[in-house]
């Protein structure tokens, strides 16, 4: 048994979060400005403003004319750029391209006191990633999971005619990249992929026990 027990799925989201970070940054400083506007005026916290948009809703008729239906409301923020990273990488384990979308202040938006004010000044700022993008820049963690099947091979004698069956374990295994990776290092063709990569980790845990 092998493996990297400091290299998982949330490196990948956080690689994407410095890659939102980059794209967005100014627009998510002057979501963080805004906050802080509408925090200090009505005696809240920036926390509390920000549940108030997007959890309790304060702005949902706003909101109609601006987002489609059934998007979620995301500001440009801190907080919620490894959620969008997240949810980047799992689009993009199924298909060449991904968006996803925040609402951030506008450059041009006028002074605000008010939660309400401050939701007309939010437009939404779509992020479009590629597979062939998302693979370059995760590129160097990809290699990095590389390094324990190696590892294992040259220590067990094993070569890769030895190798029957190969089962993919845990929810990072559904990116393309992974899964192409196990194919060029073992040299096989067809991956066990049937059984849900997430419950794999379960199974194999329960055969343990018993």
């Amino acid at each position: 048994v092998d493996g990297d027990v400091a290299l998982g799925g949330a490196d990948f989201d956080e690689v994407l979060a410095d890659w939102f970070m980059a794209r967005i940054g100014t627009d998510v400083g002057r979501t963080v400005a805004g906050l802080a506007r509408v925090a200090a005026a009505r005696g809240w916290t920036t926390s509390e403003v920000a549940e108030g948009i997007v959890e309790e809703g304060l702005c949902a008729d706003i909101f109609k004319g601006v987002l489609g239906p059934g998007d979620d409301v995301t500001l440009c923020h801190p907080s919620s750029v490894r959620t969008m990273g997240e949810s980047l990488k799992m689009a993009l384990s199924y298909a060449d391209t991904a968006t996803t979308t925040c609402l951030a202040v506008e450059e041009t938006a006028v002074e605000f006191n008010s939660v309400r004010d401050l939701c007309r000044a939010l437009r939404p700022m779509p992020s479009m990633l590629t597979r062939e993008e998302f693979d370059t820049l995760v590129s160097h963690l990809v290699e990095k999971a590389g390094v324990p099947i190696y590892r294992l091979l040259e220590e067990t004698g094993l070569t890769t005619d030895d190798i029957n069956e190969v089962v993919m374990v845990g929810g990072t295994t559904r990116m393309p990249a992974i899964r192409e990776l196990v194919r060029t290092i073992l040299g096989v063709h067809r991956l066990n992929i049937e059984i849900d990569p997430d419950l794999t980790i379960a199974y194999g845990a329960a055969s343990v026990v018993d």
